[in-house]
C-alpha cells in the first residue's frame, strides 16, 4: 500500500480489449489498501501521471504495527474504510 504525499496517480483496468482509466488520485489518497488485508494480487494498474512522493506501507510492516501498536493500526484501517 502507498500513500500519496504529492503528485498524481492514474488507476487503470482492462475491460474487454481496452484499458480504461477508472480513477485519478492525488495528494492525501492511498492505493493498494486491500493488499494489507488479503494479500491478493492487485486488480488494477497504478501509473504515475506526475512525479510522486510516496509513503510505502508493506504488509509485513503493517502486521508488525498491528502486533506492537494495535490502536495505531486500527486508525490506519479506519482511514482505509
Amino acid at each position: 500500500m502507498f500513500f500519496i504525499v504529492s503528485g498524481e496517480v492514474e488507476i487503470i483496468k482492462q475491460f474487454d480489449t481496452a484499458k480504461h482509466t477508472i480513477a485519478k488520485l492525488g495528494t492525501g489518497r492511498s492505493v493498494g489498501e486491500m493488499s494489507l488485508i488479503d494479500g491478493a494480487p492487485r486488480s488494477a494498474t497504478a501509473r504515475a501521471k506526475t512525479a510522486l512522493k510516496l509513503i510505502v506501507l508493506k504488509r509485513e510492516d503493517f502486521n508488525k504495527l498491528n502486533a506492537e501498536h494495535p490502536a495505531i493500526a486500527n486508525k490506519v484501517l479506519m482511514g482505509i474504510a
